[in-house]
C-alpha cells in the first residue's frame, strides 16, 4: 500500500482532474449553441473546430498535471533513482472526429428515430457529445500515469481510484487492485468516467 503522503498526492490529484472535467464541461457548453443539429455538415465541421482544440487544450493540461503528480507520487514512495514521465499523445483527429459526430448529430437523430421530441432529443446528444468530449480530455492524466509506471524502470504497475458513489463498471475495476506492468491492460473507461489512475511502486 501507499504511503499516506502518497494517498494525499492521489487524492489531490483526482480533486484536480474532477476540477479540470467541470471547466471543460463549462467551456463546452458555451460552444455548444454553435451547433444546429438539423444543419449541413459545414456546421458540424466548425463545431468540431472548436472541439478539437478544446480537447487538446484540456488534454494537455490533465497530462501535465499528471506528470507532475507522478513524479511527486514517486518522491512521496522514496523511489531511488529520477524520472521524468512522457506526456500522453494528443487523440488521433480521426478518432476525435468519429467520437463528436456520433455523440452529436447521429445521437440527435437516433433519438428522434426512438420517438423522443426534438428538444428532448437535443438533450440527449449534448450529454452524449460532454461524456465523449470530457472522457478524452481526462484520458490524457490516465495515460500518463500508466504509460509512466510501464516506462519508469521502478514502475510495478497501476491500480484505478473510483468514488463510492461510481459505477458498477468502475468499482469492479478498482476492486481488482493493482495491475502490473507484465499485464500491459489499457485504462478502460467510458464517457462522463471521473476516475484515475495511481502508480504503484511496490508489490
Amino acid at each position: 500500500m501507499a504511503s499516506a503522503a502518497a494517498r494525499a498526492l492521489t487524492a489531490d490529484f483526482r480533486a484536480d482532474q474532477l476540477a479540470l472535467r467541470g471547466r471543460t464541461a463549462t467551456l463546452f457548453l458555451r460552444d455548444w449553441p454553435a451547433l444546429d443539429l438539423s444543419a449541413s455538415s459545414p456546421d458540424l465541421v466548425r463545431w468540431q473546430r472548436a472541439m478539437r482544440d478544446l480537447v487538446r487544450q484540456q488534454r494537455t493540461a490533465s497530462s501535465r498535471a499528471a506528470a507532475a503528480y507522478l513524479t511527486a507520487f514517486r518522491d512521496a514512495e522514496d523511489v531511488p533513482g529520477t524520472f521524468r514521465p512522457s506526456l500522453a499523445p494528443d487523440v488521433v483527429p480521426g478518432r476525435l472526429a468519429t467520437a463528436t459526430r456520433v455523440t452529436s448529430v447521429v445521437a440527435f437523430r437516433t433519438a428522434l428515430r426512438a420517438g423522443h421530441p426534438a428538444d428532448a432529443a437535443a438533450l440527449i446528444a449534448r450529454n452524449s457529445a460532454l461524456g465523449a468530449v470530457t472522457r478524452l480530455v481526462l484520458e490524457g492524466g490516465r495515460e500518463t500515469v500508466v504509460r509512466g509506471v510501464r516506462d519508469d524502470p521502478r514502475g510495478v504497475g497501476w491500480q484505478r481510484v473510483s468514488s463510492a458513489t461510481a459505477c458498477a463498471f468502475c468499482q469492479m475495476l478498482a476492486g481488482r487492485g493493482a495491475v502490473y506492468r507484465e499485464d500491459t491492460a489499457d485504462f478502460a473507461t467510458h464517457d462522463h468516467c471521473g476516475c484515475t489512475a495511481e502508480a504503484v511502486y511496490r508489490r
